[in-house]
């Protein structure tokens, strides 16, 4: 009898030690699975964009912590650990999935706002630009205008060899180089024009009529296209700006047969440069002048 007392005292001490094996302190599984899905919980969104998968996480989680506290086998807590850890990278990576679209979309709307940031900018640039451009023509075309208007009220014309201002006999005395001081206003306007227009050159010729020998006429044209020359430089016009040279008698533009004719071909003639002339007035060829 004592012998069958201490058999089954063995034998509950043996259950009681297998039941223990079966239940451990600390189930790894479980507790990987608490962390996942409390992980998940908190991360932000959740709810948006991972609220079903999050649901089926915690719900095999509960069927975990259940079976533990009902005593169930410990390969059951466990699958069911596994089950809600799984559930719960699910609901991570769709977590994920959706906060990159977002950010991809967000960039994308970025990228479109930048864009037409971008348009709007080139095209505020263009319509300064336009309306620069049209300043700018109506400047030119006012200057245009008030370039012809200093010519016109200086008596220049247009011909052949462009815009020229001529200045007759009566700024000199009959075979003198000397200018008269009614020449004052005239080369005073002339210099005005050149301090307005800074990119204008002049060529300032001398021409005497068919009186005279061929030198004495060449050396007073000379003389007298050089007087105009230096007035315009003592007006504050700078040397480099004017050419003068003297014609003589070669190109009269009446005849030399009469009087007024005579009177005519004395004259010193001013060649405005344009704006564009490279080399104007240093260049003295009269080959193509018409006569």
């Amino acid at each position: 009898m004592k012998h069958t007392r201490q058999l089954l005292a063995v034998a509950v001490a043996s259950a009681f030690a297998a039941g223990c094996s079966t239940t451990p302190d600390r189930i790894a599984e479980l507790e990987e699975a608490r962390q996942a899905v409390l992980d998940v919980r908190e991360a932000p969104q959740v709810d948006q964009y991972a609220r079903a998968e999050l649901r089926d996480a915690e719900t095999a989680l509960e069927q975990a912590e259940k079976a533990l506290a009902d005593g169930d086998d410990i390969e059951i807590v466990r699958h069911e650990a596994r089950l809600a850890e799984s559930y719960a990278d699910i609901a991570a990576a769709r977590l994920g999935e959706r906060v990159a679209r977002d950010s991809i979309k967000g960039a994308e709307l970025d990228r479109s706002r930048v864009l037409e940031e971008v348009r709007a900018q080139e095209a505020r640039v263009a319509r300064q630009d336009a309306e620069d451009a049209r300043m700018q023509a109506n400047m030119a075309s006012e200057r245009a205008d008030s370039l012809q208007q200093e010519l016109a009220d200086l008596k220049a014309e247009e011909t052949d060899r462009g815009l020229v201002l001529t200045l007759g006999d009566v700024l000199f005395d009959t075979g003198e180089a000397t200018l008269k001081p009614g020449a004052n206003s005239t080369i005073l306007r002339l210099a005005g024009f050149l301090d307005e227009y800074p990119e204008r050159r002049l060529l300032i010729e001398g021409h005497t009529d068919s009186r005279g020998s061929d030198d004495f006429n060449r050396e007073l044209s000379r003389q007298r296209a050089e007087a105009v020359r230096m007035a315009l430089m003592q007006a504050g016009v700078a040397g480099e700006r004017l050419r003068a040279q003297g014609l003589g008698e070669q190109f009269p533009v009446a005849s030399n047969d009469t009087t007024a004719g005579r009177q005519e071909n004395r004259r010193v003639e001013i060649i405005v440069s344009s704006e564009d002339v490279e080399g104007f007035p240093n260049s003295l060829d009269t080959s193509a002048r018409n006569e």
